[in-house]
């Protein structure tokens, strides 16, 4: 019966040892509830579909529009010759048209209109007459549309405006993965520290202990007890003040990821793997052109770049004459019926046409000139952006080299140096026993090794934070992470 129960006793306790893995959180996780929750995440989202909505919003404005107008007209007003013109007159007006403006500027419209007229003059064979026509009109600007082709400008700064967008959005998530893995990394620090605090006030305990035990032979001096019981004093208040700071960074974690309701992960977290570097990588000469291919930041302010450009030539396109060809078609029918004049129009045997030139030049060009100087102020700004991006990537790649080499140096001197403590200590201990050595010098030398194992773990949660902040810099930070 005895592995019955044992069987028993691990059935009955693996929920529990679940819901216990369950509770941990690694950076993935973390990561990814903080670019699932982010505020800012969400609004880049929303200016990327605005972005897309650009373009076929242009496209929308070439959909066909029908308008119709139907009226009457009651003319009694005075006349030169009533009994020539007719002492009054009633009409009865029915227009039809479909109208479209495309892309190129070309405006096209076809109409169908008819005319009941009443008019009792004396020299009108036909009363009442109905007078249709069916007409195709067409308007195309020459040099502003179909010369220069605004429409194909617009177009490409619509998508220059959505892989800027895609690019600030890249560049967001990738500000709060950064952010996020130093909340935790400090989370995991300060936890750390706490612990260390902890272990330094049992070491001090159990010093005190001892020493109480000899005071009472008369083997140590009131001095040398009352001396640890202030290190033992020392190393309590430390401790409060690490909690305190532990507290702190759980809340900058739980902040981090959006989750202020959430478990508590103190003692849940684990330590990450440093995000992968290479000298090589970081000591490349070309490490400057591989950022600015994949920094979204620098490539949003490219593409605003090349937004800005289009933009400029849309404004200088419209400060030119707008000269345009007009030229219409028309068919005509007249009868004192209404089927047979509609049936005279649609025989196409009236026919008028009309084509010409229509210039329009404004007086100053002041509205003209200052759009396209704002256009230019635009592209100037957009350059500027670009070099001063060019310049701080620059630094921040230096920078993050620079503190990556001085954390994995830290790092391998604090674990030596930990090792010599150790052994300082331990010596320190034979000399005491040998009544070498006095409590201070103990006391300094326990303090010395705590100092340490401090400054170790501080190095290295730096060792990690600098690799994901190279990372960062070079732009590619978010491929780390499988989201």
């Amino acid at each position: 019966m005895r592995p019955v129960i044992v069987v028993s006793v691990i059935v009955l306790a693996s929920p529990f040892i679940a819901a216990e893995a369950e509770k941990k959180l690694t950076l993935p996780q973390a990561v990814a509830l903080a670019l699932g929750q982010s505020p800012q995440v969400k609004r880049g989202e929303e200016e990327l579909w605005l972005a897309r909505l650009e373009e076929p919003g242009l496209l929308a404005l070439s959909d066909p529009v029908f308008s119709a107008r139907a009226g009457i007209q009651g003319d009694r007003g005075p006349r030169s010759a009533p009994v020539i013109q007719g002492a009054s007159s009633d009409a009865q007006i029915l227009d039809l048209t479909v109208r479209q403006n495309w892309l190129t500027g070309t405006d096209a419209q076809i109409s169908f209109k008819t005319q009941r007229l009443d008019n009792a003059a004396i020299f009108r064979p036909l009363n009442p007459t109905i007078d249709s026509s069916l007409s195709l009109n067409i308007r195309q600007p020459l040099l502003k549309n179909f010369w220069g082709r605004p429409d194909v400008a617009k177009r490409r700064q619509a998508r220059s405006r959505v892989l800027a967008a895609e690019e600030r959005l890249k560049r967001l998530k990738e500000e709060i993965a950064a952010q996020t893995t130093l909340s935790y990394v400090e989370c995991l620090a300060a936890n750390e520290a706490a612990d260390i605090r902890n272990s330094a006030l049992a070491d001090a305990k159990r010093l005190y202990e001892k020493y109480q035990e000899k005071s009472r032979y008369g083997l140590i001096d009131a001095s040398d007890l009352l001396q640890v019981r202030v290190s033992v004093r020392t190393h309590d208040m430390e401790l409060k003040m690490a909690q305190s700071l532990a507290a702190q960074a759980q809340t900058a974690l739980k902040t981090a990821i959006y989750n202020t309701n959430g478990a508590e992960f103190t003692g849940a977290l684990e330590w990450p793997a440093p995000a992968p570097v290479t000298e090589n990588e970081i000591e490349n000469p070309n490490i400057l052109q591989t950022a600015f291919a994949k920094r979204g930041d620098y490539q949003a302010a490219r593409h605003e770049l090349e937004r800005a450009s289009w933009f400029e030539r849309v404004e200088r396109l419209g400060t030119l004459p707008d000269l345009s060809a007009v030229a219409s078609y028309a068919s005509a029918g007249l009868d004192a019926r209404t089927w047979r004049s509609w049936s005279d129009a649609a025989s196409f045997e009236h026919q008028i046409m009309t084509a010409g030139l229509e210039l329009q030049i404004p007086f100053g060009f002041k509205h003209e000139g200052l759009r396209r100087r704002e256009a230019g102020l635009r592209l100037e700004m957009a350059r500027s952006e670009l070099r001063r991006l060019e310049k701080k990537i620059g630094k921040e790649i230096a920078d993050a080299r620079e503190r990556r080499r001085l954390a994995r140096t830290r790092l391998d001197d604090y674990r030596e140096l930990l090792d010599l403590e150790r052994s300082k200590l331990e010596a320190a201990e034979k000399d005491f026993r040998r009544g070498r050595a006095d409590t201070d010098l103990l006391i300094r030398f326990q303090e010395d090794i705590h100092r340490t194992k401090a400054l170790l773990s501080r190095a290295r949660a730096d060792e990690i934070l600098t690799a994901f902040e190279v990372r960062l810099a070079l732009g590619d930070l978010l491929e780390i992470f499988v989201l």
